[in-house]
């Protein structure tokens, strides 16, 4: 539906769960106003026949922001696009990690390539650490490779140092600095770990705060 009704200048994307961000160059603002309208009544007008013949209606609402300047302009783009590189990442992982595959398989590459394209655009973005580390510690646990497991403690680090003291990164950085413990014969990464862990249970019992 909007496809057919923006122009090629215009870009269009999901940036995360049900929503969705159009984003228009050097259009006045009532032009913008009246694709809005349009779009949001072909919706609320399109009929989706399911398989048992019941029929499905939707609409949407939408909001519209307008910008002069160019830089923020610039900086939403490049974190709409990193959303959609974690996105897909994600998805594509999904479809992947219940198949066999070795770690050096391209389409495992890919995903790691779409990490690294996010982090170019938002090198801050908590998401990206975090996500990318805990799909490197599926591989690990998949693989049993060391380094990844060291690769994805280095990525929940950065999720760490820009997001301090959240749980997901410090139970898993805990549980992967275990993992080590027990494939290297260390005991050194223990009282890491123990660390790690007892940050995460605090702050599951919510006994620590931001």
């Amino acid at each position: 539906i909007v496809n057919s009704i923006i122009d090629d200048g215009t870009i269009f994307g999901r940036i995360g769960g049900e929503e969705f961000c159009i984003t228009f160059f050097d259009k006045d603002i009532e032009i913008v106003e009246n694709i809005a309208e349009k779009i949001r009544n072909n919706c609320a007008n399109k009929q989706i026949i399911l398989e048992n013949n019941e029929i499905l209606n939707f609409t949407v609402s939408m909001g519209l922001s307008c910008r002069d300047n160019f830089d923020d302009i610039d900086k939403e783009i490049k974190y709409m696009y990193a959303w959609a590189q974690i996105n897909q990442a994600n998805k594509d992982w999904l479809e992947l990690k219940s198949e066999r595959f070795n770690i050096d398989n391209y389409a495992v590459k890919s995903i790691f390539t779409r990490f690294e394209n996010a982090q170019i655009l938002q090198p801050d973005m908590y998401e990206v650490c975090l996500d990318w580390g805990l799909i490197l510690n599926e591989v690990a646990d998949l693989t049993g490779e060391i380094d990844i497991y060291k690769q994805s403690i280095l990525k929940l680090e950065e999720a760490d140092k820009i997001q301090p003291l959240a749980f997901t990164p410090n139970f898993v950085w805990g549980s992967n600095l275990l993992k080590l413990a027990e494939l290297e014969n260390d005991s050194s990464y223990n009282q890491q770990a123990l660390e790690k862990l007892l940050i995460a249970e605090q702050l599951d019992s919510g006994s620590v705060y931001n």
